[in-house]
């Protein structure tokens, strides 16, 4: 997974991307967070980010000003 330009992308096959400014909603269920939009999700496992990796992107999430649900 990366975060550049404002936008994250789940580095799998086939690729995902979401925007952060698309994101309307955070929800973190079961080890994993969703990311949800409009239209789609993205689930991410946190049992498979490193740590130093798990705070940046809790960093991340934090600025969107959504809370985690």
């Amino acid at each position: 997974m990366t975060i550049e330009n404002g936008i994250i992308t789940k580095n799998r096959l086939p690729s995902k991307k979401i925007g952060l400014n698309e994101i309307r909603s955070i929800k973190k269920f079961a080890g994993d967070f969703i990311l949800k939009t409009e239209s789609t999700e993205l689930r991410i496992n946190i049992e498979l980010i490193d740590e130093e990796s798990l705070v940046k992107l809790n960093s991340v999430l934090e600025n969107l000003n959504l809370g985690v649900e």
